[in-house]
C-alpha cells in the first residue's frame, strides 16, 4: 500500500485541530469526513489534505454549523468547487 507523504498519525492530527481522538474516529464513522488509510498495523494515517478537511469542518462547527452540515458543505466544496451553495 503506498501512503501519501506527509502523515499524520491519529495523535498528531488531535494535536493540530484540537479534537479528541474519540470525536476525529466518531467523525470518521457517522460522517465519513476523512476515510484514513491503514499502516499494516493497524494505525490511523492521515494526509495534509485529511487534516485540512477536518480543520475546515470543525471551523463550521465553531461557528455554530451542526457537524453533518457541516460535512455535508466541505465533501461537497470538494467535489464542486466553482459551484455556488
Amino acid at each position: 500500500m503506498k501512503i501519501e507523504k506527509p502523515f499524520y498519525f491519529i495523535q498528531q492530527v488531535s494535536e493540530i485541530t484540537g479534537l479528541s481522538k474519540l470525536v476525529i474516529r466518531k467523525w470518521e464513522e457517522r460522517y465519513q469526513i476523512v476515510i484514513p488509510k491503514r499502516l499494516e498495523n493497524g494505525y490511523r494515517v492521515y494526509t495534509e489534505a485529511d487534516v485540512n478537511k477536518i480543520l475546515s469542518v470543525k471551523n463550521l462547527t465553531d461557528q455554530g454549523y451542526p457537524v453533518k452540515q457541516a460535512a455535508f458543505y466541505i465533501q461537497k466544496i470538494r467535489t464542486n468547487p466553482d459551484q455556488e451553495y
